[in-house]
C-alpha cells in the first residue's frame, strides 16, 4: 500500500483537481489511498473523487505540520507527500518505488508544470547569515538546485527539493516525521533531510522520475 498525501492552502481548483486526476491516473487503484489537508483554506476544498479523502484543519497549521498530520492518518507502508500543484509522467511511480527499499528519503527530478524543462536534480545546503525579509533571506540553511543532470539513476543528494517526497513508513518514523514545531508553509526541506543524513538513511533524487510543479 501506499499512501499519498497532498497539502493545500486556498490552491486554485483547476490545479489541484488536474493533481488529483493525474496522481489517479498514473498510481494503481487497488496499492493506494490518497488524502488531502485542506489547511486552512478560505474556500473550503470540496469533494474531489470517491476514493479521496479530505481533512480540513480551520487554521491553518503550516506545511510541515500539514504533512505530520496527513502521514499520521496514512496506512500505507510507503509515504508520499506532494504539493497540491503537479503534474505526473505516466511511469513516475515504478522508477521511483524502484529505489525505496533503500531506506533513504527520496525525490523525484524537479520539472516545469508541463515537464518540458527540468529545473534541477536535488539541491545543495547553502548558509545564509542575512535577515532581509523583503528579498526573501533570513538566518539559516537555504539551498542552491543541482542544475546538471547525474550519471546514476538515484545519486545521493544534500538536500530534497521539487515536491514530491517518497520515503518508507519505517524511515519516516525512524526520523520522527515532519517537524511539528514548523508553523509556516515551506523551509521544511531542510530540516527533513538534514535529519535523514543525521539518522543515517540519506537522502536521493531519482533523476528519471518526471513530476512537474507549478
Amino acid at each position: 500500500m501506499i499512501s499519498f498525501v497532498i497539502t493545500a492552502r486556498n490552491e486554485p481548483a483547476p490545479l489541484l483537481t488536474r493533481t488529483v486526476n493525474e496522481l489517479r491516473a498514473t498510481t494503481p487503484a487497488r496499492e493506494r489511498e490518497i488524502i488531502v489537508i485542506d489547511d486552512g483554506s478560505s474556500l473550503p476544498i470540496g469533494a474531489l473523487a470517491p476514493d479521496v479523502h479530505v481533512f480540513r484543519n480551520e487554521e491553518s497549521r503550516g506545511v510541515s505540520q500539514a504533512r505530520r498530520q496527513g502521514c499520521d492518518i496514512a496506512t500505507g507502508d510507503v509515504l508520499v507527500c506532494i504539493d497540491a500543484h503537479m503534474t505526473f509522467d505516466p511511469a513516475w511511480l515504478d522508477r521511483m518505488v524502484a529505489h525505496v527499499e533503500s531506506g533513504a528519503l527520496l525525490c523525484s527530478a524537479f520539472w516545469d508544470y508541463e515537464r518540458t524543462v527540468c529545473h534541477c536534480f536535488g539541491a545543495d545546503f547553502q548558509w545564509c547569515a542575512e535577515r532581509n525579509y523583503f528579498a526573501q533571506r533570513y538566518p539559516g540553511f537555504q539551498l542552491s538546485h543541482r542544475v546538471y543532470r547525474p550519471q546514476e539513476d538515484a545519486p545521493e543528494v544534500p538536500m530534497v527539493i521539487g515536491a514530491c517526497y517518497m520515503l518508507l513508513r519505517e524511515s519516516y518514523e525512524t526520523l520522527g516525521g515532519f517537524s511539528p514545531l514548523f508553523r509556516v508553509w515551506g523551509a521544511d526541506e531542510q530540516d527533513f533531510s538534514a535529519r535523514a543524513w543525521l539518522a543515517g538513511l540519506g537522502v536521493r533524487c531519482v533523476a528519471d522520475a518526471r513530476v512537474g510543479h507549478f
